[in-house]
């Protein structure tokens, strides 16, 4: 940026990307970047997406071969075809691979996330808006099953697989809560009973979701 003496808000509003979502870039905190937003940034800059992401020495490189990501650097987390419905519950027979999505190695093991436990879905509906939005990716980690209030998880419900935030009440009850304020069409849930508990299996909590923001 410093050879087209940008700074980041100046580069943000001629590439059309939103000054944080530049910034998480350039610090490597986003796991896996979009491809028409790192387009974006690159053709603002004059500049390749290999070299936005190499750095400035690859600018001198004559006509670079491209190169699939180094499993050294990147995990490829599988993509499932199942949709986490964020209403009133999708009913899955069943699931396929859809390929895979690459995210970062040392980004995964800041957050202690581990390979083998992961597996990126989409959302599907508006009860999690404006948290997230219908179509958002997201990645699920089936091994943190224990429940925390206030963390988002993937459950599923009489049959359903949901994502939703879980909070535990003053009575050690769980509620099942929609981040959408309309309570109207997104009421809250409560786990009550045993009976109720058994209504529910808990998948996974959900760790990082990527969308449109």
């Amino acid at each position: 940026m410093r050879e087209k003496n940008l700074d980041q808000t100046e580069l943000g509003r001629i590439a059309d990307v939103p000054q944080p979502t530049i910034n998480r870039i350039l610090l490597g905190v986003t796991g896996s970047p979009r491809g028409d937003t790192l387009s974006k940034i690159a053709k603002a800059m004059d500049i390749s997406i290999d070299q936005l992401m190499l750095g400035p020495n690859q600018q001198k490189t004559v006509n670079p071969q491209p190169q699939a990501p180094s499993e050294e650097d990147y995990a490829l987390i599988p993509q499932y075809s199942s949709s986490a419905d964020c209403g009133a519950g999708l009913f899955n027979d069943h699931v396929e691979i859809k390929g895979g999505m690459a995210f970062k190695r040392d980004w995964m093991a800041r957050l202690n996330l581990k390979e083998e436990n992961l597996s990126v879905i989409y959302a599907q509906g508006q009860s999690m808006e404006p948290t997230i939005r219908e179509g958002s990716v997201l990645l699920l980690d089936k091994s943190q099953r224990k429940l925390e209030s206030g963390k988002v998880y993937a459950l599923l419900h009489d049959g359903d697989f949901r994502v939703k935030r879980l909070f535990k009440n003053y009575s050690h009850q769980w509620i099942v809560r929609s981040d959408n304020g309309d309570k109207t069409l997104y009421p809250d849930e409560t786990v009550a009973t045993s009976d109720d508990a058994e209504r529910f299996m808990i998948v996974g909590r959900i760790v990082w979701q990527g969308g449109e923001l």
